[in-house]
């Protein structure tokens, strides 16, 4: 779900532009990459991925390193227990600071 509405996100707010997709669930990537579970119960958030990439002329999305982007996990958690949508502009949350600092450095 999280590769879907940040997909959306990206083109509400910036329209249809090239991007670079990358996610640590290697598993939901196969899924995604191969066609394959379709059928199952999240099936229908796969296809909508599937189909915003084809938009995107986007062939597959890129498995990443554990662990790589501790920034999004930061801001994932915290939108979790905010339970509401938070957008941040040319700043950004202390839930995240240390991982943006230390990103820096």
């Amino acid at each position: 779900m999280a590769i879907l509405k940040g997909l959306q996100f990206g083109i509400a707010c910036c329209g249809e532009f090239p991007v670079f997709v990358e996610s640590e669930a290697t598993t939901v990537v196969k899924w995604i990459n191969d066609a394959s579970h379709l059928a199952s119960d999240c099936g229908v958030i796969l296809f909508d991925i599937a189909t915003i990439l084809n938009r995107l002329g986007i062939s597959s999305i890129l498995p990443g390193s554990r662990g790589t982007n501790k920034v999004a996990l930061g801001l994932a958690k915290t939108a979790l227990i905010q339970k509401k949508d938070s957008t941040w502009m040319n700043d950004f949350p202390p839930c995240v600071s240390g991982e943006i600092e230390a990103e820096r450095n």
